[in-house]
């Protein structure tokens, strides 16, 4: 027992860190374009590249976690991590920091999915929903604290020290990270180096649809819907000989038939459905600004109460599914989610309303333990990283499709009321999805009966 919470001590801190680095950018972002003289229309590269290598090395090192073991790879994220951190932090020109971006999301893609596999490794299923709950309150923890730490060092301090800050964390996690459980008895199993290429490049053309597309609001008749490349028809094109060759290989990266199973097509639906509603926080400052006139420092803050309820109903939802199972919580949170961002859209201007359906929206999206308890559930041991992995890469989908989606619709039309209307329409079909989730009994037998795709 012991053991087990000191593993997940190790997992808390390596999550925080990995998520850390997202929301400390932001503020960044003004110093180290004067800095070293990175234009403008470049500077969303510093996040764009983040996610673009999480997501290109979730399912390389998903696999590899659930091949080689878990300790090995946690162990190879952080020092890809630590390198990319000491390259972004020394950084004097802009290829650099890209690189070194681009090389730390890397590294958080060996840790994010190791962490909620090595909870159903350790954790019998009885006790997995709180561990999950913690690990789940660590995102919105760290974009709680990322800004105001990130400010705080920009005030004393070189821009550079919030990346060179990291290396040292980091050396403790991996000293630390000696307790994770090693290599799993299983088959002999080979890893699917084509199948982790085509996913590679589904995952990139994917972003870059939607990094560099012109996406039409519905509400503007003047605006067409435009998209000036073929990256759209790239991106069909590559899923398509992705999911034809994962139905062949032995062992598939995307396992279609694993996929197809309805607990696990309903959490990656609510998933895609999370990640969108996420995307709405990048904008709510802006609005935030053009409602109540103040300055982009206090938007920030005015954040503070939904990210909190969010760190606070996270751990609480873990512990309900444990004497409750996912489904409750899930559809609550989704409903709850649903009444904030209507709320939001309808009377946002008016402060008390703000902020009350900020805490909706902050509690309501709080559902990400849940999602993870079904893929635990449903995965195999020899399949929960991957899995995972897998499940994060649906949830980053949404995000870069909702980011693309409502940034063009303020752009064009500077009316961000109608896309949390509509945002809370989806998140309310979404809602009644989730009553086709399984009950609390029948996920104890899924788990009793559960071998994971292609195991015996």
């Amino acid at each position: 027992m012991k053991t087990r919470g000191k593993i997940l001590v190790i997992l808390f801190f390596g999550v925080f860190l990995g998520a850390l680095d997202i929301s400390i950018a932001g503020p960044a972002l003004a110093a180290i374009a004067t800095d070293i003289h990175i234009p403008e229309n470049q500077l969303s590269l510093i996040f764009t590249l983040y996610i673009l290598s999480n997501l290109v090395g979730l399912p390389l090192l998903g696999r590899l976690s659930d091949v080689t073991g878990r300790r090995l790879v946690f162990r190879t994220g952080l020092g890809i991590f630590i390198l990319g951190s000491l390259i972004t932090g020394s950084a004097e020109a802009s290829l650099q920091l890209f690189i070194g971006r681009s090389l730390q999301g890397l590294g958080a893609a060996g840790i994010f999915p190791v962490a909620t596999a090595v909870i159903g490794d350790i954790f019998p299923p009885d006790r997995r929903g709180r561990a999950l709950g913690t690990i789940g309150a660590v995102f919105g923890i760290a974009f709680m604290f990322g800004p105001p730490f990130a400010a705080l060092i920009l005030k004393y301090f070189s821009w550079h020290y919030l990346f060179l800050l990291n290396v040292p964390v980091a050396l403790l996690i991996f000293v630390g990270s000696y307790m994770l459980p090693g290599k799993i008895p299983q088959k002999k199993s080979s890893l699917n180096i084509s199948g982790i290429f085509l996913m590679a490049l589904f995952l990139v053309l994917f972003t870059l649809t939607f990094t560099y597309s012109r996406l039409q609001w519905p509400f503007d008749r003047e605006t067409k819907f435009e998209i000036s490349d073929l990256y759209p028809f790239a991106t069909l094109l590559s899923f398509l000989i992705l999911s034809w060759h994962e139905k062949r290989a032995d062992n598939p990266v995307l396992n279609i038939q694993f996929l197809r199973i309805r607990q696990v097509l309903l959490a990656g639906l609510l998933a895609v459905g999370l990640g969108l509603s996420q995307s709405v926080f990048v904008f709510i400052p802006r609005i935030t600004v053009d409602y109540f006139d103040v300055p982009v420092w206090k938007a920030g803050l005015m954040l503070m109460p939904a990210i909190l309820g969010s760190a606070i109903a996270s751990p609480l939802a873990g512990r309900l599914i444990d004497s409750q199972g996912s489904k409750i919580v899930i559809k609550t949170g989704l409903i709850l989610a649903s009444a904030g961002f209507i709320i939001f859209g309808l009377w946002g201007e008016n402060l008390y309303l703000f902020y009350f359906s900020g805490i909706l929206i902050g509690v309501g999206l709080a559902i990400r333990p849940g999602l993870n308890y079904i893929i635990l559930n449903e995965a195999g041991a020899t399949y929960r990283a991957t899995a995972q992995g897998v499940l994060t890469v649906y949830v980053s989908m949404g995000q870069i499709a909702g980011t693309a989606f409502i940034g063009n619709a303020m752009a064009t039309n500077q009316r961000g009321n109608y896309a949390f209307l509509l945002f809370g329409v989806l998140i309310a079909i979404l809602a009644l999805i989730s009553f086709f989730l399984k009950k609390h009994t029948q996920e104890a037998f899924s788990e009793e009966q559960s071998t994971g795709p292609g195991e015996k």
